[in-house]
């Protein structure tokens, strides 16, 4: 075993991080230039993370993993003495064998080889790889993690969940297990009692972590319990105003929530997303604009601009014509019926009343004839209108019918009488 400069041996965490290694970093570089590398990659990540890398999905975590190690290496960096006690017991721990050089580059690379084809979307390439893996080398966190992935990506979502349970029974304390446990529980089983378990046990063990907030909004968020999720982030938040981390996780499962309430269809070529009722409109709103106050990325303001895309009226113009016969029918009618007062209340009445009900079918019709983009293209994608949309345009077709037949047939009438009165002088 090592001795340190007093002969003592030198005590390591038997789960030491090669951070030179791992990062390509040149031991005995100056520790500023070490610094300046490790800072120069995080800002690449931190891109990634808020941009187009996303949109792998599940990659998120694989980013944000390899994020904290970076912070771990800088915190270590930084200080010399810090630095030269890592150093000491990096050299203890492959003296001494815990860290086995042959094994760990066969290791990276057969880890580096998975993570390439889970990047490529080699789903079926990545379930064989993990499987024999663990099978020749026994459990392992982080082939489980890509397992568990690779069969929910791969639309198997019954492995996907199997896979996380001989996670967590091989690691019962691992963070990572215990969070695929709720989240996959939730996202493909829709299991929220057995996910409220797991995320029971990560309060238990990670007491006053983010980790366990953010599960327990998930599951809040799951079951369209808005207010008390809401209320849950604001009250972490007023708490730790600093944690980005946790605001990051947050506002992606906001979000993620969100675009699950679009359904996508392929219209003519192009990818279409759109929603099929005002509440999953006004839920979706919520979200996206929680989600934008708590965290800012490229990503969350393209989704929120989208929604609020979708929100945004456009006026129906094929209405327009039975909006202004229903307004001239209510004039006439309105006139017609003040100006027989005289001749009987009864009739008066009856023809105002005739009038009303004319003007209050032509505002209401103006009113569905303003359409949110949502709506427009649930019509235009489905032909399914709004159920007060309907009524109200086919009223007013028959309105603006009767009208339009009524204005022919009192023109030919009143042609006739001129005609007659013009042939009898």
């Amino acid at each position: 075993m090592r001795e340190d400069v007093m002969g003592k041996p030198v005590k390591f965490d038997p789960g030491i991080v090669d951070y030179y290694k791992m990062f390509d970093l040149v031991r005995g570089q100056d520790r500023r230039v070490l610094l300046d590398q490790l800072r120069d990659r995080q800002g690449e990540l931190t891109e990634q993370m808020s941009g187009g890398a996303l949109n792998k999905g599940a990659m998120m975590e694989e980013l944000v993993e390899e994020n904290n190690h970076i912070i771990e290496a800088i915190r270590v960096f930084k200080s010399q003495e810090r630095l030269e006690k890592y150093n000491a017991q990096l050299d203890a721990a492959y003296a001494s064998g815990a860290i086995d050089i042959a094994a760990q580059e066969a290791a990276m690379s057969a880890w580096e080889e998975i993570e390439k084809l889970f990047i490529k979307g080699k789903y079926a390439a990545v379930i064989n790889m993990c499987r024999n893996a663990i099978m020749n080398q026994g459990a392992n966190a982080k082939l489980y993690d890509w397992l568990a992935r690779s069969y929910h990506m791969n639309g198997q979502g019954t492995e996907a969940i199997g896979a996380v349970e001989e996670f967590i029974r091989a690691f019962p304390n691992d963070a990572n297990a215990l969070d695929l446990g709720v989240r996959y529980h939730v996202m493909i089983g829709n299991h929220i009692e057995k996910a409220q378990e797991y995320a029971n046990v990560i309060t238990e063990k990670y007491a006053g972590s983010p980790l366990a907030v953010v599960d327990q909004i998930y599951i809040h968020l799951a079951q369209k319990n808005i207010q008390m999720a809401f209320n849950t982030i604001d009250g972490y938040i007023a708490i730790h105003p600093t944690d980005e981390e946790f605001r990051q996780n947050v506002a992606y499962d906001l979000i993620g929530f969100s675009s699950m309430l679009y359904k996508h269809v392929d219209y003519e070529g192009s990818d279409i997303a759109y929603l099929t009722s005002s509440e999953d409109y006004e839920l979706c709103k919520k979200m996206a604009d929680k989600a934008r106050s708590v965290y800012n990325s490229k990503e969350i303001r393209d989704f929120c601009e989208y929604t609020d895309y979708m929100g945004e009226v456009r006026f129906n113009e094929d209405n327009k014509s039975n909006i202004i016969m229903g307004g001239i029918a209510a004039a006439i009618y309105a006139f017609v019926g003040i100006t027989c007062v005289a001749e009987g209340p009864l009739i008066a009445i009856l023809v105002i009343a005739l009038a009303a009900v004319c003007a209050y079918v032509t505002v209401k019709l103006y009113k569905v004839s303003k359409r949110p983009y949502w709506q427009i293209y649930k019509y235009e994608l489905t032909g399914e209108r709004e159920p007060e949309e309907k009524r109200y345009i086919t009223i007013g077709n028959i309105l603006g019918g009767y009208m339009r037949w009524s204005w022919r047939i009192g023109w030919k009438i009143a042609m006739w009488a001129f005609r007659l009165g013009a042939g009898g002088f």
